[in-house]
């Protein structure tokens, strides 16, 4: 029996589960993996917590070594070696200088910071998304001793890297574009209360700003956003994330990212794509769209390992969610806050937690939690059962821990009762 070829692109949440699930389907041809760094897999949610002293560096990489890894699951691994191109007939053409062609191939390119052209070649600015970027802010933290920092984006990453920054000493100022913190996450209610409980930590906030220039002037950084010039010792940015798809636009259907069927195969037979490089539905719209999450880079993976193994998956879209823990607040952002509807506003008796719900035709369509994150877990279940057409209802077991988490029978009610 002749072996099929496979290539993993890329090795993030989605590589890695899209290896997994090949070998939990019975697949054992050969797998070579491809990916630009030289370190195993990283999960970027953890770099602030390595910044901050909270984890070793080795508790970044939470499947272990590139060596461990590929043992496990029989991989050729390949790091540092990038894909640069793909032909239509499947070849890749990698960084370097050889082409091979392939039976199936999984891209799971995930996705680069956004960094501004003026913002380039500066030993004092920086991003958060991989180990290396967390090595070099925390060797200029040790060398510099720096006592300012400005953090661009008001993002649930930017807010992660204030509150280690801060937790080191080191005096912030958040500043976005947007006029109110999380932008695509929050009601402006609920984001109109975190943004006074930080300044009343006494952190420094600059919204409706744009970030214009970047200067280096005195050993020290002079930054322009909007209107405002503030000098500082060092620059953080966190201002999204763009697919890595440019490599591969000639041979499939792009839009911002790779478009996929619900299957994970792009347009091309037999080249599937997932995680932050993938544009797949989202559940509340039914649109397709990049959604840079951990479980949908992971589900999407899985699917699409699958499929390459001869199974017949698919994966039914995420929905936009949100939940976090930052500077002594925990907030649960849960569907799309942007759709039009009715807002409901509800504060608990002990002032513990707050709750702000768009209903549409009487029915939650997203909401926003303040302090009660299991809220947030529940209601995101009910969120995605409704988006997928599946049973509205909550059983009784589901309204009882509602209701001892806090959400009170008529606000339940009010919310869309059986109907979520």
């Amino acid at each position: 029996m002749s072996h099929q070829r496979i290539a993993v692109v890329g090795f993030g949440a989605a590589g890695f589960h899209g290896v997994k699930a090949l070998r939990e389907n019975g697949c054992q041809d050969p797998v070579d993996v491809y990916f630009r760094e030289v370190t195993p897999l990283a999960n970027p949610m953890l770099t602030t917590y390595y910044l901050e002293g909270k984890i070793s560096y080795a508790q970044m990489f939470p499947f272990g070594t590139a060596k461990e890894i590929s043992d496990r699951y029989g991989l050729t691994i390949y790091p540092g070696v990038a894909a640069t191109g793909l032909l239509k007939d499947k070849t890749l053409r990698l960084s370097n200088g050889s082409q091979r062609q392939y039976d199936h191939i999984l891209i799971a390119a995930g996705a680069e910071p956004v960094v501004p052209a003026f913002c380039e070649g500066s030993s004092r600015i920086f991003t958060m998304r991989s180990p290396d970027d967390a090595v070099k802010a925390e060797g200029f933290l040790q060398q510099r001793k720096p006592g300012h920092c400005i953090v661009v984006g008001a993002s649930m990453a930017g807010i992660k890297v204030v509150e280690a920054l801060e937790g080191l000493g080191v005096r912030c100022l958040l500043a976005d574009a947007a006029t109110r913190v999380f932008p695509l996450a929050s009601t402006p209610r609920i984001a109109e209360e975190i943004e006074k409980r930080l300044e009343q930590k006494g952190l420094e906030i600059i919204l409706g700003a744009s970030l214009n220039a970047v200067r280096e002037s005195d050993g020290m950084l002079e930054v322009e956003l909007g209107e405002t010039t503030v000098k500082t010792d060092m620059l953080v940015l966190c201002i999204g994330t763009r697919p890595e798809v440019g490599w591969c636009r000639d041979a499939l259907d792009t839009d911002r990212g790779i478009l996929v069927a619900d299957t994970m195969e792009t347009s091309l037979s037999g080249v599937y794509a997932a995680g932050d490089c993938a544009q797949g539905r989202e559940i509340q719209s039914g649109k397709q769209t990049v959604l840079g999450l951990w479980p949908n880079a992971r589900r999407q993976g899985e699917v699409a390992g699958a499929n390459i193994a001869g199974q017949n998956r698919k994966h039914s879209g995420e929905l936009l969610h949100n939940i976090t823990h930052f500077m002594e607040m925990e907030f649960a952002g849960i569907g799309d806050p942007a759709l039009e509807g009715e807002s409901v506003y509800y504060r608990a008796r002990d002032g513990s937690w707050e709750m702000e719900a768009i209903l549409r035709d009487g029915v939650l369509s997203a909401c926003n939690i303040l302090g009660n994150s299991p809220v947030g877990g529940m209601l995101k279940a009910s969120l995605a059962r409704q988006g997928n057409c599946e049973t509205k209802g909550l059983d009784s077991l589901r309204k009882g821990l509602l209701c001892k988490r806090g959400l009170d029978r008529a606000l339940l009610t009010r919310l869309g009762g059986d109907r979520i």
